[in-house]
C-alpha cells in the first residue's frame, strides 16, 4: 500500500473530478512534465484506495521512469510536481466553481492589459447579474463591494480619479449593507 500526499489527493476526489484532473495535467498549457501525467495514469489505475501490495515508489520508477536502478529523488520530484498540479487544480476548480469570482478575477485581468472596452462591458454584466438577484444576501453586498473596488482601481489606473467619488460611497454602503445582513442572521 502506498500512502503520500498525493495518493491522498487522489482518494479524495470523485470519478468525475479524477477524469478532470486527469485532463487538467494532460494540457500542455498547465504541465510540461510527461512523467507527471505518466505517473497518474499508474497510479489511477489503482484508484480509489491504493492498496495493492506492489504498489511502492519503487514500482512506479520502473513503471514510469525505467527499469534501471532507482532514484528515490527522481520519484519525490516527481510526486512534487503532481502535488503543485494537484493544487492548481484545486484553485481553477474553485474558481470555475463560482461565476462572481471568475467575473471579478476577469475584471482584474482586464484591467492589468488595459482593455476598457472589455472591462466596461463585463463590469455591466456583473453589475446586472448580481442585482437581478431576488434575495439579496450578504454575499451578494460584498461581491457588489468587490466589485466597485475593482471599478475604483480601474478608475484609478486610468487617471478618472473625478469619476471616483460615487462608486466610493457605493462601494462603502455595499459593504455596510454586508455587515449588517450578516449580524442580522
Amino acid at each position: 500500500m502506498l500512502k503520500n500526499k498525493v495518493t491522498e489527493f487522489l482518494s479524495s476526489l470523485s470519478p468525475d473530478e479524477l477524469k478532470r484532473f486527469g485532463e487538467f495535467i494532460s494540457s500542455s498549457y498547465f504541465n510540461k512534465n510527461l512523467n507527471a501525467v505518466k505517473l497518474f495514469k499508474e497510479l489511477r489505475k489503482h484508484y480509489p484506495d491504493f492498496s495493492e501490495r506492489t504498489l511502492s515508489n519503487e514500482y512506479l520508477y520502473k513503471k514510469v521512469i525505467s527499469n534501471k536502478g532507482y532514484n528515490m529523488q527522481v520519484i519525490r520530484n516527481l510526486n512534487s510536481s503532481l502535488m503543485k498540479l494537484a493544487k492548481d487544480f484545486l484553485a481553477v476548480e474553485k474558481l470555475f466553481d463560482n461565476e462572481t469570482d471568475k467575473s471579478l478575477s476577469l475584471l482584474a485581468k482586464l484591467q492589468e492589459k488595459k482593455l476598457g472596452s472589455f472591462f466596461n462591458s463585463e463590469l455591466k454584466d456583473l453589475e446586472d447579474s448580481l442585482l437581478k438577484k431576488d434575495d439579496l444576501t450578504h454575499s451578494t453586498f460584498l461581491n457588489l463591494h468587490r466589485m466597485e473596488s475593482e471599478r475604483l482601481n480601474f478608475l484609478i489606473e486610468n487617471d478618472r480619479q473625478n469619476e471616483a467619488v460615487d462608486y466610493i460611497l457605493k462601494q462603502s454602503e455595499y459593504l455596510v449593507f454586508h455587515f449588517l445582513i450578516h449580524l442580522s442572521n
